[in-house]
């Protein structure tokens, strides 16, 4: 199990819905899980392991073993709020993305979502730090479908994710996954969820770009930023993201300032602002990593490669350091 993790999210209540529909004693169910108050609350906070749970549960309930991938049609426009806004008055796919990057904090503090570009095109990432399987099957598969049949809806000229891939393992049937997604390519048991998007689909516009509600948008945003980057919670987003990262060759300041839809000025003043630097927490990273990494009876010189060392000296000077 991975460790306790809080969310905030309209998916109970979603479900909640769907059970009463289909005759289910909803409350029973959600009792169960401690998640009553889903039946009143568009939005619930619970640990990321049960809701995975109730999911699953509520699922097997209703025979519905694509239940994320059919969640996606009940979300109402404007469920996820400011941030929401954010990104549909972004102007083009691209800039969706970073937004999305940007305000993931604002949607859901577990979530990370980051973001690489490559030859094949603009990869976004998504996980739950701490969490292998992130927030289990119905919601990895809801949220990349939130994404890609979202996305399509306001971009024109139509989004198409060349590839989708999730953490959990892979699904008896996949039929309403490829027709979710308009792709053969889909991956499971990976390190994160995820899609790539072409560079032409990452450049299209939206249909509901607006420049002026962006930047006002973008004032009110920046001040709740800054009050949720308070404490730990900044940090522990750049080690999620370090973590993502770390897997063979440096790891640069601009790399995560990239991933994190921001300047690296800003990400040194903010780390700053936390009495702690990038280079801590490169280091502190790379420590969790590697203890996790030798429990696995991994090589060093494997462990020294995926901690992005460039010669075995500096790794083991690391060590002396660590022990």
């Amino acid at each position: 199990m991975g460790r306790v993790t809080l969310m905030r999210t309209p998916l109970p209540s979603l479900v909640a819905h769907r059970l009463t529909e289909a005759g289910v004693d909803a409350h029973a169910c959600l009792a169960t899980f401690g998640l009553e108050r889903a039946l009143n609350e568009p939005h619930v906070t619970a640990e990321v392991d049960t809701l995975a749970a109730f999911y699953d549960d509520a699922a097997s309930r209703l025979n519905a073993p694509d239940l994320g991938l059919e969640l996606v049609a009940s979300i109402d426009r404007g469920a996820y709020g400011l941030a929401e806004f954010g990104i549909r008055a972004a102007p083009t796919v691209r800039e969706a993305m970073r937004r999305l990057a940007r305000f993931a904090v604002l949607l859901n503090e577990a979530t990370t979502v980051t973001l690489e570009e490559s030859d094949e095109g603009l990869h976004v990432h998504q996980a739950i730090p701490g969490h292998p399987l992130a927030g289990g099957r119905h919601s990895n598969e809801y949220f990349m479908a939130l994404l890609v049949v979202g996305g399509r809806a306001m971009t024109q000229g139509g989004l198409e994710a060349s590839e989708v891939w999730f953490c959990h393992p892979a699904p008896e049937h996949l039929e309403r996954h490829r027709a979710t997604f308009g792709t053969a390519t889909l991956r499971f048991d990976q390190a994160d969820n995820g899609i790539t998007l072409s560079r032409a689909t990452a450049d299209r516009p939206l249909r509901s770009a607006d420049p002026a509600l962006m930047h006002a948008i973008d004032a009110q945003a920046d001040t709740l930023l800054e009050q949720r980057a308070e404490g730990s919670e900044f940090v522990a987003t750049v080690r999620a993201s370090l973590g993502q990262a770390l897997r063979g060759g440096s790891v640069t300041l601009a790399d995560i300032a990239r991933h994190l839809a921001m300047t690296p000025r800003t990400l040194q003043r903010r780390l700053a602002d936390h009495d702690t630097s990038f280079r801590e927490v490169v280091d502190a990273v790379r420590r969790e990593l590697h203890a996790r990494l030798s429990e696995q009876g991994i090589s060093a010189q494997e462990i020294a490669f995926r901690l992005g060392y460039a010669d075995m000296g500096s790794f083991r000077r690391a060590q002396r350091r660590w022990n």
